[in-house]
């Protein structure tokens, strides 16, 4: 079955007004990163990350996550892993910057590209679609927004660890 997750990573916000604007507050409770429903984290660069996993998946309507993005920043990663989908996006102060999408079921090397793509992008899709050519067989294409959203936030869905740390966070729960 894999992953079914999301995860959201916002910089230049609060935390408590990312809570509210999510409709979430803490139990009080410490956890890893993947070992509760929905997690809460800070990483050392003081952005605050929030991990829905597939029982409370977080929000797919891009005009909320825009809305969710206005006054900072937000990187999203959708991943369900059943079916092998992966979704990145970006969004900056209240607009989407751009999106990546592979749809497995579609085809090995389905992608759906919008926006304003950052630089290094070309050079993931370029080396992982020769990939998928070479080794039909393999999820290559589907790896496109994973390693994108590992270049944006600095640690990959499937696990804890954040440059060499173990996340710990908060245990969330809906308000």
């Amino acid at each position: 079955m894999g992953f079914r997750i999301q995860i959201m990573l916002f910089k230049g916000r609060e935390r408590e007004n990312i809570l509210r604007d999510l409709g979430l507050t803490s139990t009080g409770e410490s956890c890893e990163f993947h070992d509760a429903d929905i997690v809460g984290v800070t990483i050392p660069s003081g952005d605050y990350v929030v991990y829905f996993s597939d029982r409370n998946l977080g929000i797919s309507d891009h005009k909320l996550l825009a809305f969710l993005s206005e006054g900072g920043s937000l990187f999203v990663f959708t991943c369900y892993e059943g079916v092998m989908l992966a979704i990145t996006a970006a969004f900056e102060d209240g607009v989407e910057q751009w999106c990546v999408e592979h749809q497995g079921s579609e085809s090995p090397f389905s992608l759906k590209v919008r926006g304003n793509l950052p630089e290094f992008y070309s050079e993931i899709e370029n080396r992982l679609v020769v990939r998928q050519h070479v080794k039909p067989d393999s999820a290559s294409v589907f790896n496109i927004p994973v390693e994108l959203f590992v270049a944006c936030a600095g640690f990959q869905y499937d696990d804890s660890v954040h440059y060499g740390r173990t996340l710990i966070g908060e245990r969330l729960t809906r308000a």
